[in-house]
């Protein structure tokens, strides 16, 4: 089984394998499914309708042309949509899912709703099938799936597109949803910037960090988060208009999209530092659009968010200036490259990597902590209560900085501190604030936990 947990590398969510058998059918994931997205995807009722629609749509047209409508449904789950196609008025669906549980959800669904002769659920992964898989041995004229996360791509749509077109459609095959578009928006944005970059001038005390960190792009992913619930324009300010960056066309049999796009030119509405870009997408459900538009959003979802792109440094604009924007993907991910300067067509951007190690050592959220100067003060005022002779500080500690600043605060009771820190990551990244410095003369770090 696979459980998705976050890598602190990448600041992704992966899958990881897990020690569970879930080759059978009966293995018990309650508790997993109790906690996993599909409640939240169940009741999305925005994206039900607009599924609903186009399988309607669809199965219309092929039946207008004289021809049966047999349905693909990649990553069935709880077998939702291939119950839709059949009640649209499919000939046959086939339903593909590789956890086997979810096999046993989805044949129950289907049998409930009395569609077990016209859907075949097949217990495997959509690109280790074949022809012979398929309901009657035939390819589908018809492919639905719902394979896309925050980041259109991140859940390997554009790898299953491609091998079904390539192993079980008809060359002529209507896909739902027909394609799906990028769009980019230039941001001002203190406050999210603060969950970005560790800010010395935030700090109660002279706090400082090497200057290679100013530089460090940051985590190589994007930033998943509900923009729409981010306070405008007090947390948050649109700086130009949204632009189309890239659309990946899943209906083309030939789909093997390039990973570059041609740059985009934002006009910038207003003056001021842009720190980064509001991305999102939107999917043509036969005719029906569905978006993920922060400023238009029509339903509260989590399975589906926006993201945001924070630059390695903020960019000084004017009104007016020309802001180029070119974006690279591979099968999985998208990245980006914003200038002042003109970019040539094809644009091949080196994908950012974290060089500095506090992006590995701290999530944003924990640097946004370090940078909460009221969270900081507090820390200090009690600390500085309670110290009395020639105290010894031990700080059990996961990359607070928090030993530091009391040293450089220059407590005068004080003896010596002692940091244990909860990894090497964020002991290195402790040492190397601390060394621009005279806490050393104070502060002792430990990557290791005594045996307490």
């Amino acid at each position: 089984m696979f459980r998705g947990t976050v890598n602190p590398t990448t600041g992704r969510l992966e899958w990881a394998l897990q020690d569970r058998d879930v080759s059978s059918e009966d293995s018990d994931l309650s508790p997993e499914l109790a906690r996993s997205q599909y409640g939240d995807m169940l009741h999305d009722h925005q994206r039900n309708r607009l599924y609903r629609l186009a399988l309607e749509r669809a199965v219309g047209r092929m039946q207008s042309s004289g021809r049966e409508a047999h349905v693909l449904d990649i990553g069935t789950g709880t077998g939702l949509l291939a119950v839709m196609a059949a009640r649209a008025g499919a000939s046959r669906v086939t339903a593909c899912e590789v956890l086997r549980p979810m096999v046993k959800i989805a044949r129950q669904v289907i049998a409930e709703n009395g569609y077990s002769d016209v859907i075949t659920v097949v217990p495997k992964r959509s690109t280790e099938m074949e022809v012979g898989h398929m309901a009657g041995g035939q390819r589908a004229n018809i492919l639905v799936s719902e394979v896309f996360d925050t980041e259109l791509i991140g859940e390997g749509a554009l790898v299953t597109f491609a091998h079904a077109h390539k192993h079980l459609l008809e060359r002529d095959c209507i896909v739902i949803p027909s394609s799906a578009t990028i769009f980019v928006q230039l941001m001002h944005s203190e406050f999210l910037w603060c969950s970005h970059k560790l800010e010395p001038k935030k700090s109660p005390v002279d706090l400082r960090v090497p200057s290679s960190w100013q530089k460090c792009p940051g985590p190589p992913s994007l930033w998943d988060l509900h923009v729409e619930e981010v306070k405008v324009p007090e947390q948050l300010k649109t700086i130009s208009q949204p632009a189309e960056m890239v659309t990946f066309p899943f209906h083309d049999p030939d789909l093997s999209p390039d990973h570059s796009a041609p740059p985009v030119v934002l006009q910038a509405s207003e003056g001021g530092l842009c720190h980064g870009l509001v991305v999102w997408w939107t999917a043509d459900m036969e005719g029906s659009e569905l978006s993920m538009d922060p400023w238009n959003y029509q339903q509260w979802r989590d399975h589906w968010l926006q993201a945001v792109h924070l630059l390695p440094e903020p960019i000084a604009i004017r009104k007016g200036d020309d802001v180029s924007v070119a974006c690279n993907h591979d099968d999985y991910s998208l990245w980006f490259s914003v200038t002042k300067e003109k970019q040539p067509p094809s644009t091949a951007i080196e994908r950012p990597i974290c060089t500095c190690g506090s992006h590995i050592a701290w999530s944003r959220s924990r640097v946004s902590m370090l940078n909460d100067t009221q969270r900081s003060d507090t820390y200090l005022r009690a600390l500085t209560k309670v110290l009395s002779g020639k105290a010894t500080v031990v700080c059990i500690s996961d990359g607070s900085l928090l030993p530091l600043l009391i040293a450089k605060a220059s407590v005068p009771s004080l003896k010596e501190i002692v940091t244990i820190e909860s990894s090497s990551h964020t002991s290195r990244v402790t040492r190397e604030v601390g060394t621009r410095g005279t806490v050393f003369t104070l502060a002792k770090i430990s990557s290791q936990f005594p045996n307490l």
